[in-house]
């Protein structure tokens, strides 16, 4: 594992400006700088925080600290990047994903495997909110 992974696990590592803004494009399209960068980490209590607020121009990545790797599946998608699963790998993060200019409201995803403990709806996050 990576510095940054285990900094990133730990859930209050900042990333350098040029980590958070990786030079890739999407659909010939370069994606924008990031405004701030939000981590969810996936503990065996479950996702930390269930209904996570962002805004556009936001980056995400999700870590896990349970040893599983997990994938998650999106209902809708906020994302710049092509709507795709996520892949959290045991004890590392997921790449980052970039908001796009998307509608206010709850982007739910589903972690499989799912996390036995946490509240029965799944988590999500809240554009705008």
């Amino acid at each position: 594992m990576s510095a940054q992974q285990k900094s990133g696990a730990a859930g209050g590592a900042k990333l350098a400006k040029s980590q958070m803004n990786p030079t890739a494009t999407y659909g010939g399209a370069a994606v924008p700088a990031c405004k701030r960068l939000v981590t969810i980490r996936i503990t065996k209590r479950g996702i930390v925080n269930h209904r996570q607020p962002v805004q556009r121009g936001d980056c995400v990545r999700w870590c896990d600290q349970t040893g599983t790797a997990r994938v998650l599946v999106f209902i809708r998608w906020p994302f710049v990047e092509t709507w795709q699963s996520v892949n959290v790998p045991a004890g590392g993060c997921s790449p980052i994903y970039h908001v796009a200019q998307v509608e206010d409201g709850s982007y739910p995803y589903k972690p499989e495997p799912s996390v036995a403990v946490g509240p029965p709806d799944p988590p999500d996050l809240v554009v705008g909110g």
